[in-house]
């Protein structure tokens, strides 16, 4: 893996979709730039705000794939009610081979799903 992988993932920790996204884009050979700014942002959502309002569009529209309870979707509608979102989660019942059931954070599962959906 390239040094951007290191570099992030030794700096942000608490964003492991942001190292996940890293590391698949160094693996493709997918030129990635991380503004340096970025690195102070405390969350996810701050970092995705930040990162649509720089596009400059008036109705962006965007995918969260990986919605679970659908915090961040929330958040970012909130912020942003010009925003139009596709949240895609498959809710099967499983997640990483355990019964949703079987999980204390039920994720996967029906219940989340009705979280998710309000």
């Amino acid at each position: 893996l390239g040094p951007a992988f290191f570099t992030i993932s030794a700096s942000q920790t608490i964003w492991p979709w942001l190292v996940d996204s890293t590391a698949l884009a160094t693996a493709a050979r997918i030129p990635a730039r991380i503004p340096k700014h970025v690195y102070f942002l405390d969350r996810p959502v701050a970092v995705l705000l930040m990162l649509l309002g720089q596009l400059h569009l008036q109705n962006p529209f965007m995918a969260e794939i990986g919605v679970d309870r659908a915090q961040t979707s929330r958040q970012l509608l909130q912020s942003m009610p010009g925003l139009r979102l596709l949240g895609v989660d498959p809710y099967s019942g499983m997640y990483e081979t355990i019964p949703s059931s079987e999980r204390p954070d039920v994720m996967g599962g029906e219940e989340v799903y009705h979280i998710a959906s309000q």
